[in-house]
């Protein structure tokens, strides 16, 4: 690892948490390669597929905060 890459990563460790896990989001979708065509609209579609599925069980579905607390969670205790 070079230097200015080492000393890119302390800076970035050196954030807060919402911002770090917005760096790793952004070198990742890097590493992805351009995105397929009509991807955002397929997956908006399986999203509303899903969520009316679940409503028509009766689910109500749980809060994000909450599950993402419950995901840190976990993630500590793993």
């Amino acid at each position: 690892m070079t230097d200015a890459a080492k000393q890119l990563l302390n800076q970035v460790l050196a954030l807060p948490s919402q911002d770090r896990e917005w760096v790793v989001a952004e070198l990742l979708a890097s590493l992805d390669g351009p995105g397929d065509v009509g991807w955002a609209a397929a997956w908006s579609d399986e999203v509303t597929r899903r969520r009316q599925a679940a409503q028509s069980r009766g689910e109500l579905g749980a809060d994000w905060d909450d599950v993402r607390a419950r995901i840190h969670t976990h993630l500590r205790t793993t």
